[in-house]
């Protein structure tokens, strides 16, 4: 597979991000998923494979390095309607859905 990363300095930027998302999803209350924008064709995602709770001992996380998928393309193309810079400083949260 083809590294997605052009230059070091945005490889660092990225690997920076990742250990912010996971961090976010691991240590955040409510946090489904968690999304950094590096470039408009480059996203990195962190999700929680299930709620945690005060019985885990351990705790699962899936990362995704990769294309945005379609609504993240869409996110994507609002931010630069509005003239946002890319990558993009904050990181999107999703969070679980609300009990009924």
């Amino acid at each position: 597979m083809k590294s997605p990363f052009k230059d070091r300095a945005n490889y660092e930027y990225a690997m920076r991000k990742l250990g912010d998302a996971v961090g976010d999803v691991l240590c955040g209350t409510n946090v489904r998923r968690a999304t950094a924008y590096i470039s408009p064709t480059l996203t990195i995602k962190a999700t929680a494979q299930r709620r945690q709770d005060g019985r885990d001992k351990s705790a699962t996380t899936l990362v995704t390095v990769g294309a945005p998928n379609c609504l993240e393309r869409r996110f994507i193309r609002v931010c630069q309607k509005a003239g946002m810079a890319f990558p993009l400083r904050g990181i999107i949260w999703k969070h679980w859905p609300k009990k009924k």
